[in-house]
């Protein structure tokens, strides 16, 4: 593999992301002025709650890309369309009853987070069950670097989003709801179409479970870590606070996120392509310093942009009603910053087999969970908690895993 393939593929899925940030943010933007603060924030604990609980959909992504990435590597394509067979079958009984578990405690969902109707729960029960399937079709899209097919599916999932949320914005959250069902219905749809070309034969050698099984499980518990400490906080403040803070704190998340949404794109190209130098016993730092150089340079973009236009991003996007949280901007995309490159870092790990991170992991999200609970009286409060936690996660990650920083923005960029 070249060096240089990580900036061409880097470009495609970074293009890709960029329609379906413009696109995702259109979205939120109009619900925004549109439902006004309240049913917003509404909306964005539904959507975080969705992130929280779709942790094993990160986890499926990512185990299938890796060995996907594997059989490639090793040429040994033909367990490729077993892996898809058996996903698919497996994760179809398991959304079904995921969607009866969530319409049977919509009622208690609603209201603990203060919903006054479970249609949009129920709707949420629906999202889960079609994200149970996305992750494996796009993993071994990933795992197959197929990369302008994954950019296009992704791109078209905020697209359709958007539309028929304009569309269905008569109905309120349970319009935006229902838009969210039927990108996630489309996309899946469209992300089976580019497989049809992989054909079955029998393997010179059985599809062994009992490996994806065991690689699961520190995936699981790694992406698991990482959603906790990015998503609990909306989750916090739709609990404790009026409805009027948590929308207003609902857009300081939504604007900070684009730096996470794209250090998980810059991921997921590193991943594979590690993967694969892995089994191949090749080097592939080169892929970890890159991708944290890049993350680097767009944050210190994003935040000097955020500094010093706050009050005109915010008003752009979703309007006037929400300038009297830009003081939590900065700092909130900070954190988020932070967050960037502990995404990378645990990516690069997984793929090299590299485990010994989970532990931090476990105990930043403890720390994170007591912090928020002790501390909440005031929204600036809890983005100084994010922030204290994160960045101890952040050294102990750096401290254990010994990487060389002081080379890694001079070398293989």
């Amino acid at each position: 593999m070249k060096k240089d393939d990580l900036v061409k593929h880097g470009g495609i899925i970074l293009f890709a992301s960029g329609i379906s940030f413009v696109f995702g943010y259109f979205f939120h933007s109009f619900m925004a002025r549109k439902l006004g603060p309240e049913d917003y924030g509404i909306l964005d604990a539904l959507l975080s709650l969705l992130l929280i609980i779709l942790i094993p959909v990160s986890t499926i992504q990512t185990v299938v890309a890796r060995f996907s990435s594997v059989y490639m590597g090793s040429h040994k394509q033909e367990c490729i369309y077993l892996l898809m067979r058996e996903g698919f079958k497996k994760l179809l009984g398991l959304g079904i009853l995921m969607f009866l578990l969530f319409s049977i405690l919509s009622p208690f969902i609603s209201d603990f987070l203060r919903i006054p109707s479970i249609i949009p729960v129920v709707f949420l029960g629906m999202a889960v069950f079609l994200s149970l399937l996305l992750p494996v079709s796009r993993g071994i899209l990933l795992g197959m670097q197929n990369f302008n097919q994954f950019g296009l599916n992704i791109s078209l999932e905020k697209i359709v989003l958007f539309i028929s949320g304009v569309g269905l914005i008569g109905f309120g959250v349970n319009g935006a709801m229902f838009s969210l069902v039927l990108s996630l219905f489309i996309v899946l749809f469209l992300s089976v179409i580019p497989l049809g070309k992989i054909k079955y034969k029998k393997p010179f050698k059985p599809l062994k479970r009992a490996n994806i099984i065991r690689y699961s499980i520190p995936v699981f518990i790694s992406l698991s870590a990482i959603a906790i400490i990015s998503n609990i906080d909306m989750i916090i403040v739709k609990h404790y606070f009026d409805p009027l803070q948590a929308g207003g704190y609902a857009t300081i998340n939504i604007l900070g996120k684009i730096l996470f949404l794209l250090s998980l794109n810059i991921a997921n190209v590193i991943y594979p392509k590690a993967s694969e130098l892995y089994i191949k016993k090749t080097g592939s730092v080169f892929l970890l310093r890159k991708g944290l150089f890049y993350m680097l340079i767009i944050s210190l973009f994003t935040i000097i942009a955020y500094a010093l236009f706050p009050q005109q991003i915010v008003n752009l996007i979703f309007g006037k009603q929400y300038l009297n949280y830009i003081n939590l901007l900065v700092p909130y995309t900070i954190f988020m910053t932070i967050m960037a490159f502990v995404v990378i870092i645990v990516h690069y790990y997984l793929s090299t087999m590299n485990f010994t991170f989970i532990k931090p992991l476990i105990f930043s999200v403890i720390l994170e969970l007591i912090f928020l609970e002790i501390f909440h009286e005031s929204l600036i409060q809890v983005i100084e908690v994010l922030l204290i936690c994160s960045m101890i996660l952040l050294i102990l990650l750096l401290k254990n895993q010994a990487i060389n920083f002081d080379k890694f923005i001079w070398k293989n960029v």
